[in-house]
């Protein structure tokens, strides 16, 4: 997530959101601060998921930092890499749905112009994951039947607003 610089970007949702700037006290609240980490680690992680096989592909070194290929040490034999990418994917998609539970707890509890930022934290992930999907950057390089679908959301039904 380091490498990402996504909470650099997400710091341009407060601006998205079309509220007045929040306080420093809204800014820094614990609830707000931890789903703004769990956005930037999800944006970094679905993103190190999707663009494996680009990077394997056009990659001009022989080590590539990923998160995918991190879990794949841990196993063994011709589907290490699959078995990676699967634990990559789970652990995405339980920090996705971690997010979903804070946000669903803090949402209600916030003042009208943190709840328009979180909103727009959720937004940046929904666009994060609409642009992964359909940019083509990732998908020539996956086999067809293996691309996620469009319409697959990457959020708990839970959170059917995103």
């Amino acid at each position: 997530m380091q490498a990402s610089g996504d909470l650099t970007c997400l710091v341009l949702a407060e601006l998205a959101s079309g509220s007045p700037e929040l306080s420093a006290a809204q800014l820094h609240h614990p609830d707000v601060e931890a789903l703004t980490l769990h956005a930037a680690y999800i944006i970094a992680m679905a993103n190190d998921v999707f663009s494996l096989p680009r990077e394997i592909a056009n990659s001009p070194v022989d080590f590539i930092f990923n998160l995918p290929l991190v879990c794949s040490r841990a196993h063994t034999g011709n589907s290490a890499l699959q078995a990676g990418l699967d634990q990559a994917a789970q652990l995405t998609n339980d920090r996705i749905r971690t997010f979903a539970e804070l946000h669903e707890q803090a949402e209600p509890a916030a003042d009208a112009a943190t709840r328009a930022h979180l909103k727009s934290i959720r937004a940046w992930l929904q666009g994060t994951y609409d642009w992964m999907i359909d940019c083509g950057r990732y998908h020539p390089h996956w086999r067809q039947e293996d691309w996620p679908a469009r319409t697959a959301p990457p959020f708990p039904a839970g959170c059917s607003s995103l």
